[in-house]
């Protein structure tokens, strides 16, 4: 019966090693950071898998805009500046999640637009926008898998070399 009991034990220890670590989903940024990222860079180290850090930049210029940057992509993610297209509540949520079970966090934004139209009594139209951005480790970036088209992006360029030679 002790060898029972034993052997138990033994499957149920092996069974939580093989298990691979899980990274829990977060929300960042929030509506809390935006008070703090006015002309300012907040930066944040999100855990992409157990053990593996990652720097993230959120920044909101003086004009209303903000963007996220995660290595690989700048995304906007805010936007207060009322200039025919807002987000509601100015910040998207951007949910830090794994959303294919391959072990790394991906992002994925969503929120509301509000387009006004061109007329003054026109009516402000509401649409859904939504973006995926999936963790490639091999090139150890974020591609895009979906995005609206109010979801701007872009990659951001590297330093130029010269420049940096000599420093």
């Amino acid at each position: 019966q002790k060898m029972r009991l034993f052997k138990k034990h033994y499957i149920i220890i092996i069974a939580l090693l093989s298990t691979p670590q899980m990274i829990h989903a977060q929300l960042w940024p929030t509506k809390k950071n935006c008070t703090n990222a006015d002309d300012s860079i907040i930066k944040r180290n999100i855990e992409i898998s157990p053990g593996n850090l990652m720097q993230m930049e959120f920044q909101i210029t003086t004009k209303g805009n903000g963007v996220i940057s995660v290595p690989g992509l700048n995304i906007r993610i805010y936007d207060g500046h009322d200039d025919g297209l807002m987000f509601e509540n100015q910040l998207l949520k951007c949910e830090w999640k794994d959303i294919d079970a391959d072990g790394f966090l991906d992002l994925v934004v969503s929120g509301n637009a509000i387009r006004k139209g061109d007329e003054e009594d026109a009516k402000p139209t509401m649409s859904v926008v939504y973006g995926v951005f999936h963790w490639n480790n091999t090139n150890r970036q974020f591609e895009i898998t979906q995005c609206s088209p109010e979801i701007y992006t872009w990659i951001p360029s590297k330093p130029d070399k010269k420049e940096n030679e000599s420093e």
